[in-house]
């Protein structure tokens, strides 16, 4: 095999593997290729010209230094039972999932022991609605937060290493533990993305019109609040399902907060609309700026 770089160049992760090639797994070796032996594999078939396509999970990950499961969160368990006697003592294992509390009980009771081998969670902020390889691009991960959750066996030297790499990517590192990385991203990625759906559903929800009755009254707003429920329903699925816990504290607080908007427009509560309305506004600018 003929690699694009000089293996005393490319840092103590020479070799990396990245199971799975939808939009997350493929703009992370787009990214990483240059400076980094990759190989692939994806149950699809789906494989990169950059990257080297292996014919199984298992071949991919072979004498790999880091491991990278870039598929849906609910697949993981049967690929780390797959490849957990091929991954080689001492490598690294990180995921892209959106959920980290899952991680932890796989980990343990598949990754044999005596091997040492290290596992860390990861979870770039950043994504499209967009899904498949052919939408990755190198630069996805350009300018986001990656949280990082710890995992175990992560030595200070292995520690350092993951946080350069997620810098040449052009990502920042960002530490947390997994309850806290659940519960916030249920209400800043999770709860939006059902929103967004719910949004779509409720156009015909009573019937009453078809949804090609719409077409032509849609404005950039309502496509701004649901360009997302165009993601993979099958990785959402089971993003929703394995944050539950988190995802349905975010609902609660949000019925809460609809139903007092609701009972303001059944009062006719003017001014506490208006206050609602200043009060979001006020925190929006807050959080962008």
């Amino acid at each position: 095999m003929q690699t694009n770089m000089d293996n005393s160049a490319n840092g103590p992760f020479r070799k990396i593997a990245i199971l799975g090639l939808g939009l997350m797994g493929a703009s992370m070796g787009k990214a990483l290729v240059e400076n980094h032996e990759v190989h692939t594999y994806d149950p699809s078939g789906e494989s990169l010209r950059e990257m080297v396509p292996c014919l199984s999970p298992k071949a991919a990950v072979e004498n790999a230094d880091l491991v990278i499961l870039a598929c849906p969160v609910g697949a993981y368990e049967s690929l780390i039972k797959d490849i957990a006697l091929e991954i080689k003592p001492k490598a690294l294992v990180m995921d892209l999932g959106s959920v980290k509390g899952l991680l932890a009980p796989i980990m343990k009771a598949h990754l044999p022991k005596d091997r040492l081998i290290q596992w860390v969670g990861g979870h770039p902020m950043c994504g499209s609605e967009k899904s498949g390889a052919k939408y990755g691009r190198k630069d996805l991960y350009s300018g986001a937060t990656f949280f990082l959750t710890e995992g175990s066996g992560l030595d200070q030297k292995t520690h350092k290493e993951l946080e350069n790499l997620i810098q040449e990517i052009g990502s920042t590192p960002k530490w947390v533990d997994p309850h806290t990385h659940d519960s916030i991203v249920a209400k800043t990625s999770h709860l939006p993305h059902l929103s967004a759906a719910l949004l779509m559903s409720a156009l015909t929800a009573n019937g009453e019109w078809p949804i090609e009755t719409f077409k032509p009254y849609i404005a950039g707003g309502f496509k701004d609040m649901t360009r997302i429920a165009e993601g993979n329903e099958k990785v959402w699925k089971d993003i929703l399902f394995y944050n539950q816990k988190h995802l349905l504290e975010a609902l609660e607080t949000f019925e809460n907060q609809l139903s007092q908007v609701k009972q303001m427009l059944i009062d006719s509560d003017v001014d506490g609309l208006e206050a609602f309305l200043t009060e979001a506004k006020a925190k929006r600018i807050e959080m962008i700026l």
